[in-house]
């Protein structure tokens, strides 16, 4: 890369010149050589506020824009961008407002430290149409705030689709105006009115971001029944789910006047909602409900549907037929790919490669997020190797890479079951006859079982500027090494510029618990050397991620639903420590001998810093038990010290190897993320 220039994501062609523009105004003042809006106004007058924010300096900035946008972005818009900076000016050149805001977040990068901007010209294009996040505020409600924070931060870096997952088991979220009793009996009365999404909405197309919404059906429809249990398959009255996992409930596609009653919620839902495709979710229906129902199997016989896959494939082509009329086109998660579908729709990729490649065979559309779910608290490097337009065989080699990993050794079995179920998943299904489709881009997904709203940008922020790169940059910039030091550069640009500050989140939270910002930072040591364990092991627990790799279907207690609290050490500390991957740096320097003075230092450091959180433990410990519950792993993070000083100074022993070996086992929720790289190096030194 470029040297010095901490961009995320990296743009498709920079060339450094000799000259700087020095920053000697108070702010930056705005010239306009093109189309003015009133748009490219208002949000440009927060850009630079936010970025003067940072330095407290600003220069001379030339906007030329060819033409104003649409009034909402749109699928395929121009989002291209010039980015020139000389001695005179910073200029930004682009054929729409969209491709303005772009250019304006790479300013905004640039600008995020120092008082002096190096001379560059940037030639710069997305190369996905879709870079998205789906947020998840229905098992657990995610706030208009943070929803428009989040926005804030995601048009930095160039992520251009707000999925927001309205509906679930656990709850309706969705203030429907025609419906409201679904949203006030189906949820505990956290709910999105149609101000709250229009104020969501309205901030998004300032910013060039499109909001698409999710309405799940049939399945995932429990929260429904507490209002109107007579649109079940089964009619009885359930109220909103607290157990997390696939439930029975399903809605009735032999009624008539169930099709009528969505079409009347699609009405609602393109009235405040412009974009036009409209999610419908379509994911893990329980088919025991329509097995079981003599009227809907009654309905299959007389129209020759052989099984619930073609009664499914049925409902949804009412429902794509319904959103044509609404002048909206249906996505879903890649359960719908079917050949009667209309070729409107646009499938979600969730189970890997082989179902991205049957929906684009079959001629849909696809986005892909099988590698990007934010929620398995996987390091940031995982989700940046998967590209969404790998061939298939590439990507079963890197899901066996990833099942590999000694990060992930404590899942390996429940990672090798889900390759199979993958697998079983679209096993027997014949490409379509109509022309491919394309792959138009990816989508991060949050989903919210183990996340509430104070938690969300600590799960979220750390990571996902990893997969806005992969979902705009050149396929070619693939350097793990070089993210990560860019990626750390984005923390200073998301605090100054929307107001996401993960450090300062992580201590009100430690606050909460008792624990006073001396203490934290006693204990940081600990903090920054744990992580979460991975994939579905927390939301599982032991017994049900066991039974599910045995391929039982037997519903298993699972440790966590919507009412446990979410406020233990595992829930506050960072699923991928940014410390871990600066140490893992250091390591592998050590190990191939190119360590410099910092690295020593840093590994040095951690020794001292590894022996003096058992202080803080015992103490803090005698008085919040979040902390007790740490002495194990505490305890033996103390005796890695050891370890690192046989490392250096290469009197590796037995004891020391045995000790960094129990250290790469779970304690309990938690792990030691920086054993893998240090059981390495002991194995070398």
């Amino acid at each position: 890369m470029t040297e010095s220039l901490a961009l995320m994501p990296w743009p498709r062609r920079v060339t450094r010149t000799e000259t700087t523009l020095a920053l000697t105004e108070p702010g930056w003042s705005i010239e306009w050589a093109g189309v003015r809006t009133l748009r490219l106004e208002r949000t440009l007058a927060r850009f630079v506020e936010r970025m003067a924010r940072a330095t407290g300096a600003g220069a001379r900035l030339t906007i030329d824009c060819a033409a104003a946008s649409a009034p909402y972005p749109d699928l395929d818009d121009d989002e291209s961008y010039l980015l020139k900076i000389d001695a005179d000016e910073a200029r930004v050149t682009a054929a729409t407002e969209w491709g303005v805001l772009r250019g304006m977040a790479t300013l905004a990068q640039m600008h995020a430290d120092g008082r002096t901007l190096p001379g560059v010209l940037i030639a710069d294009a997305p190369r996905f149409a879709w870079r998205g996040l789906m947020v998840d505020g229905a098992r657990h409600f995610i706030s208009v705030g943070t929803l428009l924070r989040t926005l804030d931060a995601m048009a930095l870096i160039k992520l251009n689709v707000l999925h927001l997952h309205l509906t679930d088991d656990q709850a309706f979220r969705f203030g429907s105006r025609t419906f409201p009793e679904l949203a006030a009996l189906g949820s505990d009365g956290n709910y999105y009115s149609e101000d709250d999404l229009g104020e969501v909405v309205m901030r998004a197309a300032e910013l060039g971001i499109r909001v698409v919404p999710e309405i799940d059906v049939p399945g995932h429809t429990t929260s429904w029944l507490a209002a109107h249990p007579e649109w079940g398959a089964v009619p009885e009255t359930r109220q909103p789910s607290t157990r997390f996992g696939v439930h029975s409930a399903c809605l009735d596609p032999t009624r008539e006047d169930i099709y009528d009653a969505l079409g009347q919620l699609f009405d609602d839902v393109a009235r405040v909602f412009p974009d036009r495709f409209v999610h419908v979710g379509g994911d893990e229906v329980n088919p025991k409900w329509w097995s079981e129902s003599p009227v809907v199997q009654r309905f299959m016989r007389e129209r020759g549907l052989a099984d619930v896959d073609a009664l499914q494939n049925h409902f949804n082509g009412r429902l794509a037929d319904l959103l044509i009329e609404r002048g909206r086109m249906l996505m879903g998660w890649d359960e719908i790919a079917h050949g009667d579908l209309p070729r409107t729709s646009v499938v979600q990729s969730w189970r890997g490669g082989p179902s991205r490649d049957r929906a684009v065979a079959q001629g849909f559309d696809c986005v892909f997020s099988a590698g990007y779910y934010l929620d398995f608290f996987y390091p940031a490097d995982l989700h940046y190797a998967y590209d969404p337009e790998s061939p298939a065989d590439e990507l079963v080699r890197l899901d066996e890479r990833v099942r590999a990993d000694p990060r992930l050794a404590h899942v390996r079995d429940g990672l090798g079951w889900a390759a199979e179920f993958a697998g079983r998943a679209i096993s027997g299904v014949e490409p379509g006859v109509a022309p491919p489709g394309r792959v138009l881009g990816g989508e991060a997904c949050m989903w919210a079982e183990l996340v509430t709203d104070d938690l969300f940008e600590v799960r979220v922020w750390g990571r996902l500027p990893a997969v806005a790169e992969r979902l705009w940059s050149p396929k070619a910039v693939r350097d793990e090494d070089d993210m990560y030091l860019r990626l750390a550069q984005t923390r200073p640009l998301l605090r100054a510029c929307a107001d996401i500050d993960i450090e300062a989140r992580q201590r009100m939270l430690f606050a909460s618990i008792g624990i006073a910002s001396a203490e934290f930072d006693a204990l940081k040591p600990l903090f920054d050397a744990v992580e979460p364990t991975k994939w579905y092991s927390r939301l599982l627990g032991a017994a049900a991620l066991q039974a599910r790799v045995a391929g039982s279907t037997a519903q298993v207690d699972r440790p966590y639903d919507v009412r446990t609290p979410l406020n233990r050490v595992v829930d506050f500390i960072e699923p991928a420590s940014p410390w871990v991957a600066r140490f893992n740096a250091a390591v592998r320097a050590a190990i191939d001998e190119s360590a410099d003075d910092s690295d020593r230092k840093l590994l040095i450091e951690t020794a001292a810093g590894w022996r003096r959180q058992r202080d803080a433990v015992r103490a803090v410990g005698e008085r919040v038990p979040a902390i007790a519950e740490l002495e194990a792993v505490s305890q033996r993070l103390a005796t890695l010290a050891d370890a690192i000083e046989a490392a250096l100074t290469d009197h590796v022993g037995a004891a020391h190897r045995a000790s960094v070996a129990a250290a790469k086992e779970p304690f309990g929720e938690l792990l030691i993320a920086a054993a893998p790289a240090l059981d390495d190096w002991i194995h070398t030194a």
